[in-house]
Parts: C-alpha cells; sequence; structure tokens
C-alpha cells in the first residue's frame, strides 16, 4: 500500500491514521515554495489520499478488521478510523487494527486521536471533474503563510494529458507556479478547463486580473 506512514518493520508493516493525516498537511505546502518538489508530494499526496480510506470499517469486511460489530452499533457513518493498518496480524492480511486491544488498555482498536486528525484531509482536498485528479489547497494548512492568492495543486496520474475544471469567481489569471508561466488570462467567471501533462503536476495560483507583475531576483510578483 503506497501513500501510508508508520514503521516498515513492526510486523512486516504498520501504518497509522494519524501518522499519515498529519504527514500530508504537513508536506502539501512545501509545493508553493518549491516548485521542484510540486510532482513528488502530488504523487505521494494521490496515493495517501486514496488509500487513507483502509483505515476504516467501511471498507473491510469482518475478517479484514477487529471492531465491525462494535462500528455497526456505534459508528454507521464509519467515521472513526482504526489506529492503524498492519500487513498481517493473526495470519490475515491486511489487518485494520490498533495497539489498545493488544496491550490491554482498550476495549477497540479504533482511534478518535489519530482519526481526528482526518480533518488536515479534509480541509486541503477536493475532488475534481476527473475522478482521478484530485485538487489540494496549498494554502489550508500554511498556517503561518503572507498574503496569497488561493493556490491549488494537481496531479495526474494518467498516460496521457488530462482537462480539469476550476471554479472561478471573478474574473481572472491562471498562472502555473511550475512552469511559472501564465496558462491564460482574463478569464471571466465560471468553471473554464486546463491541461494538466500526463504523470505530471500544475500548481495552480488564481490571479486577479489586471494586476502588474513584476519580478525580484528569482521572484514574481502580481500586484
Amino acid at each position: 500500500v503506497h501513500g501510508l506512514i508508520g514503521s516498515i518493520t513492526d510486523g512486516g508493516g504498520y501504518a497509522f491514521a494519524m501518522n499519515t493525516f498529519t504527514t500530508g498537511g504537513a508536506i502539501a505546502p512545501v509545493a508553493r515554495y518549491d516548485s521542484r518538489y510540486a510532482r513528488a508530494i502530488g504523487k505521494y499526496l494521490q496515493n495517501s489520499v486514496n488509500a487513507a480510506r483502509m483505515f476504516y470499517s467501511s471498507q473491510w469486511d469482518n475478517t479484514h478488521q477487529t471492531n465491525l460489530a462494535w462500528e455497526q452499533a456505534y459508528d454507521t457513518y464509519a467515521a472513526i478510523s482504526y489506529e492503524g493498518l498492519r500487513f498481517t496480524e493473526n495470519g490475515v492480511s491486511p489487518m485494520a487494527t490498533g495497539d489498545p486491544m493488544t496491550s490491554g488498555w482498550g476495549e477497540t482498536n479504533l482511534a478518535l486521536y489519530g482519526g481526528g486528525c482526518v480533518g488536515y484531509f479534509g480541509g486541503m482536498v477536493r475532488s475534481t471533474n476527473n475522478q482521478n485528479i484530485q485538487s489540494i489547497d496549498l494554502l489550508k494548512t500554511d498556517y503561518h503563510h503572507d498574503t496569497a492568492y488561493p493556490t491549488y495543486l494537481y496531479f495526474n496520474p494518467h498516460s496521457t494529458f488530462a482537462w480539469v475544471n476550476v471554479d472561478i469567481s471573478a474574473t481572472s489569471d491562471l498562472y502555473d507556479a511550475v512552469q511559472h508561466t501564465f496558462i491564460t488570462q482574463n478569464i471571466s467567471p465560471g468553471t473554464p478547463n486546463f491541461q494538466v501533462p500526463a504523470d505530471g503536476v500544475v500548481v495552480l495560483v488564481i490571479i486577479p486580473s489586471g494586476l502588474t507583475i513584476t519580478e525580484q531576483g528569482n521572484k514574481r510578483f502580481a500586484g
């Protein structure tokens, strides 16, 4: 399973919900500051967001999780994640589980302390018109950033280019911070589309049209 964070030696592999959610939130803003990391971060988050579903009871039958009966009785929306996902436990692989029951200090292996961190993903990830391409809001977990224009990362896992729609509420210019160029300018409010290269990434900055563009060293400023 790609994209989950934890140990690669504990029982052959043990990924944790809290580690996965907090790592995604922490690493995403890096793409704003150095676009050389944008593709790697985009690919990582694509896998992480997709695989994180494996922490939840709704994704498994009774054989591959430890507390389905409790979940069916008290968490019918499957909103609480398991503490982790083991490569194997008691001969079953994989297993949605945790340490509380094994260690004797909890009645279930569900984890509010870790699962609550799903808010990082909930805040920054949105679906797009392409079911395989996510929109990652790079400002959501960049808590101390200066004033900034809306900035989103789009990673395309396909072997061909893909078109993605974006919501624009005012006349805007679309700037790609990876290629350091404007994709298009003076776009009217609506849902214009733009192209994401095959196995590539776009860091899209939505800039109000008509601003003066200036450069200082290797930085470009709008307004």
